[in-house]
Formats: C-alpha cells, sequence, structure tokens
C-alpha cells in the first residue's frame, strides 16, 4: 500500500518545494547552508553560481554519476558524499564528523552547502535537525517543528510510523550533541551509537582520491 502511494508523496513534496536555507548568507555570494528534495530549477539557482558548492547526497550511492550531472547545472559544484542512508539506523558518529568538516570548510571559505534526499523529508530532515542544534543553536522544540513543516500532507498521513521514528531520532540527537556519553552502549535506533569506518574523514582528501580512481 506505502509503495504505491510513493509516487504520490514525491509529488506532493516537490509541490512543497522543502528547499530551506538554514543558515549563512542565504542571498549573496557568502557561506550558506541549504537543505532540498531532489535538486530542480530552484535548487539550482539557490545554490549556483561563481561560488563553490558542495552538495551532500544521503540517497544514492553513484557518486560519479551524481557528479556529472550537478557540474551540468553547477559549474563549480561538488558531490562530496554520496551514500543511501536509512532511517532504520541511526546517524553515526564519523559520517556526523564528516559533516561537520564539510561545514567548517564552507564557512572558511565561504562556499555553498545542499543536502538533500529524495523528499527531503526524512533523512534531509534529521541531519537538517543536527545542523540547527549544533551549528545554529536551535532549540530542540524549533528542530522539531521545523522537521514538521517540511511533511507534506500525504507524508504526513501515511508515513506517520517513518515520521515518529525520525522525530525520536532528533531528540536522540539533541541527546547526544548534549552529552555524548549518553549513547555510550545504547543499542536503541533513537540515539547517535553506531559509527561507519568507510564514511569520508576530510572532504579535500576524499575528494582527491575520487580524483585518483578515476583517472
Amino acid at each position: 500500500m506505502v509503495g504505491c502511494l510513493l509516487p504520490f508523496l514525491a509529488g506532493a513534496s516537490a509541490q512543497a518545494g522543502n528547499l530551506e536555507c538554514l543558515g549563512g548568507d542565504c542571498r549573496g555570494r557568502g557561506y550558506a547552508v541549504y537543505r532540498s528534495s531532489e535538486p530542480g530549477d530552484a535548487e539550482w539557482r539557490a545554490v549556483c553560481g561563481e561560488w563553490k558548492t558542495d552538495f551532500v547526497v544521503l540517497d544514492d550511492d553513484r557518486w560519479q554519476r551524481r557528479e556529472e550531472n550537478y557540474r551540468k547545472h553547477c559549474a563549480h559544484g561538488a558531490v562530496v558524499y554520496a551514500g543511501s542512508q536509512r532511517t532504520s539506523r541511526s546517524l553515526d558518529r564519523d559520517f556526523l564528523a564528516f559533516f561537520d568538516q564539510v561545514i567548517a570548510r564552507a564557512r572558511a571559505e565561504g562556499r555553498k552547502v545542499l543536502f538533500h534526499c529524495k523528499l527531503g523529508v526524512h533523512r534531509t530532515g534529521r541531519l537538517a535537525a543536527y545542523y540547527e542544534l549544533k551549528h545554529e543553536g536551535w532549540s530542540l522544540g524549533r528542530a522539531l517543528e521545523d522537521f514538521d513543516d517540511h511533511v507534506p500532507f500525504l507524508t504526513r498521513v501515511y508515513g506517520f510510523v517513518l515520521n515518529r521514528r525520525v522525530r525520536r531520532q532528533i531528540r536522540g540527537i539533541a541527546a547526544f550533541l548534549e552529552n555524548p556519553s549518553v549513547c555510550e552502549g545504547n543499542p536503541g535506533k533513537n540515539c547517535v551509537v553506531s559509527t561507519d569506518p568507510t564514511a569520508p574523514k576530510d572532504p579535500v582528501l576524499r575528494e582527491a582520491e575520487r580524483r585518483l580512481q578515476s583517472e
């Protein structure tokens, strides 16, 4: 039943947009961070220009194909991460540490960052909450409200179990940021507990590694 509804959920999400600037110089050339669903014309206009843009793709392992496609829209864009994340598994510490490095480099160099999944709701929503809580100083209540605001009507109705799971994970992220040791030894799905040894550690080194592999 849910599988049959996915096209409608995707359409509802696309109609809702889900493009949001979370922080930084949203209308200028400086550092800014955006979240969205699958990029379209609005997203390209927002993040592409003379500046450099880093893309973090949360629903696709095909980095090279993504990069080739995105370069057609963003001459100075680079896909720094592409991985098929699952909401059944909490965000891991290595990935979050890598994401922090992406943000740190963007701040230092005045880059744009856009992260997205397919619908821009669940995988994107929990990473948006992490960014909002850690890098923008939002309260947990405000981050949860922002997550809810990006859930389209049909997804809100038919995806309530998944919505509830991600909301619990966002609460777990907030607990982790307040006290990282609270997640130690916790096997539950709502806390930042797992680590991914394959997660890239540094955007510059990871991009250089990819270039060498493609030559």
